[in-house]
């Protein structure tokens, strides 16, 4: 049901230095927003959270630190990786297209 929905996310719109700083720049971004709005910190632990849709290319050293910092802060960032190279519908039914791991029977 997904499928019409991923074929909108073409992750075309990019720089040279896009892959390197916009991830880590999103996530401090983020952050501070949900600092502002959160006042003195969330009531419940992990009641923020942050849905991000990428395709996973990004510098994860630059990332890293915000992500602590987000869990830190009790904010919950939660990535979705979407696989371009897969055709919608296949499923990823073959080792190639599932990172070289076999899917479990019946999945």
């Amino acid at each position: 049901q997904a499928a019409p929905l991923l074929t909108e996310f073409t992750f075309e719109e990019e720089s040279v230095e896009s892959h390197n700083q916009s991830f880590a720049d999103m996530m401090r971004l983020s952050s501070s927003m949900f600092d502002e709005r959160g006042g003195s910190g969330p009531t419940r632990p992990f009641c923020q959270v942050m849905l991000i849709i990428s395709d996973g290319r990004f510098n994860k050293s630059k990332v890293r630190p915000w992500v602590h910092t987000a869990l830190a802060r009790q904010q919950l960032p939660l990535l979705v990786i979407v696989d371009s190279t897969l055709e919608a519908g296949s499923g990823g039914g073959d080792a190639a297209s599932s990172g070289g791991q076999t899917p479990p029977p019946g999945g």
